[in-house]
């Protein structure tokens, strides 16, 4: 069950968990399994904002064995699932009462992590929804502290899963650095990845009433649609920002002692890299269009990494060579 619908729901992440060594695969696909699941309810913005804050939080109680699942997953299936217009979603939720059996079946460990971080992401995703409320006037992000904190919510905390996890299985086997700057290192990675997504979804953002980035005091009034030219400044800054955290999750990756967990792990990275030289060129026409990197650049960028990866000093200069070769 696992396996098929992550392919279908997240098909970049997906080649990364099929990478992962076995002993940590299982409890991060059930982590993505059960975000992705409260992801596809905050995002169904043809229900009330009212009421998708209602069900994350059901959602929230049913993960932490204080609701019954089965009642609502079949709430799921009625109010939510004919909303869906991607396949893999609509199946994601035929299995939420799956997922969260599966939960109760990993050690008591991976239990905890794996509730621990649902925790920040439902927090995030409910703030999301309470911040955008429901689709027509479009609403911005006010300040660079509430973008920081969804970020991390959202993502920056699933870096700290990732690495809760791996410092129990491997112990100091697991990294050349300490927890605590691992820790670190690993909040400013999820955190980069999450802007990638805001910056490449701009304009998808913007037709559905959200503006992830604080424009300040350039910000139009309320419920107009900001310049392009200013959203290209917000977006230089944030840019910026996202090559910053990169830089500290490339210090992560160079860190990780277990060779196929290093390639797991560096990969995202290196592809966030690649799609961050192509945004930084790009003119709103082309953002409006789409910008991401090919399926064949893809499979090139892995093969390549496998070797790279063997040393781990070389990572950086590779990560240098797909950030300035467009």
């Amino acid at each position: 069950m696992a396996g098929d619908i992550l392919k279908q729901v997240s098909r970049s992440f997906y080649i990364t968990l099929q990478l992962l060594p076995k002993r940590v695969r299982g409890p991060i696909c059930l982590g993505y399994l059960l975000a992705r699941t409260s992801d596809t309810i905050a995002d169904t913005e043809s229900v009330a904002a009212r009421d998708r804050l209602r069900f994350l939080d059901r959602f929230g109680r049913a993960v932490h064995g204080g609701e019954g699942v089965g009642e609502l997953q079949a709430e799921l299936q009625e109010k939510f699932q004919p909303l869906q217009s991607d396949p893999g979603e609509t199946r994601l939720l035929d299995h939420t009462e799956e997922a969260v059996h599966w939960l109760g079946s990993v050690s008591e460990f991976e239990r905890g992590a794996v509730r621990q971080v649902l925790q920040e992401i439902l927090r995030g995703q409910s703030l999301d929804c309470e911040r955008f409320g429901d689709p027509g006037e479009l609403r911005y992000l006010e300040e660079d502290e509430k973008l920081e904190e969804y970020t991390y919510l959202v993502a920056g905390a699933v870096g700290e899963f990732w690495t809760r996890l791996c410092f129990h299985h491997w112990d100091e086997k697991f990294a050349r650095e300490s927890e605590t700057q691992m820790f670190a290192w690993a909040r400013s990675y999820g955190r980069a990845l999450q802007l990638i997504n805001i910056l490449r979804d701009l304009p998808r953002d913007l037709e559905n009433g959200r503006c992830y980035l604080p424009l300040g005091e350039r910000a139009p009034s309320a419920g107009a649609a900001p310049e392009p030219a200013v959203l290209m400044e917000a977006s230089a800054m944030w840019e910026k920002r996202c090559q910053e955290q990169l830089e500290e999750a490339m210090c992560y990756c160079q860190s990780v002692r277990p060779v196929r967990l290093r390639y797991a792990t560096v990969l995202p990275l290196l592809l966030a890299e690649r799609t961050l030289a192509y945004l930084r060129p790009a003119g709103w026409d082309e953002r409006e269009k789409g910008v991401k990197v090919a399926r064949p650049e893809v499979k090139s960028i892995m093969k390549r990494a496998m070797l790279v990866n063997l040393t781990p000093k070389r990572l950086p200069g590779y990560a240098e060579e797909l950030r300035s070769g467009v």
